[in-house]
């Protein structure tokens, strides 16, 4: 069964408040960003958090150089409006993603699943969201891991494990590697009913 996947479709629905501690997850890969590319990584429509952002002493736009501790973003996600608004939309992308999932396949424990690589974060991003108890990942190479693994979730990696100390320096980046199994359509962002 293919499944659209993505970090991008499946991240906001993997968030569990309070949300500065869950977007440390994507904070240990990419620290530095702009607070208009934090809201679409959660896949939220940043121009209605506007006000939101202003009022925390930012803008859309600016580029943040450690949101892991960046005291106007942590100002920003303890607003109890904004941790609303949020902790809505992670509802509803939970449920969509659910029901897209379930839709061409069942969630059987364990939950097996194949991916090109490299960390395993649409396997953790499911196990969270969807709340699998036991799920097992196959790849093509895994680089280390930059987050604690969620429990019940193991990765068997087919060339490199950089966890277990393999090499892993010869598929770094990986686009080389990843580029011939990418197909020319766009990624998955999001599901609708």
């Amino acid at each position: 069964v293919h499944l659209a996947l993505s970090r991008r479709a499946t991240f906001g629905a993997s968030l569990t408040a309070p949300f500065r501690m869950s977007l440390q997850r994507m904070w240990s890969m990419y620290a530095r960003q702009s607070v208009r590319a934090m809201l679409v990584s959660i896949g939220l429509d940043p121009e209605q958090f506007a006000d939101d952002v202003a009022a925390a002493g930012l803008t859309l736009d600016e580029v943040v150089v450690d949101a892991r501790r960046d005291p106007r973003i942590e100002r920003l996600l303890a607003d109890p409006a904004v941790e609303a608004r949020i902790e809505a939309h992670v509802r509803t992308a939970r449920s969509l993603l659910r029901r897209y999932v379930l839709s061409r396949t069942t969630l059987e424990q364990p939950f097996l699943m194949a991916d090109i690589g490299w960390r395993g974060t649409i396997q953790d991003n499911l196990v969270r969201a969807l709340g699998i108890r036991e799920s097992i990942g196959v790849y093509l190479g895994l680089f280390p891991f930059l987050n604690a693994q969620p429990p019940g979730a193991r990765k068997i990696a087919a060339a490199f494990d950089a966890n277990q100390g393999e090499a892993f320096s010869f598929a770094d980046p990986p686009g080389v590697l990843e580029r011939p199994w990418t197909p020319d359509v766009p990624s998955t962002v999001g599901f609708e009913e």
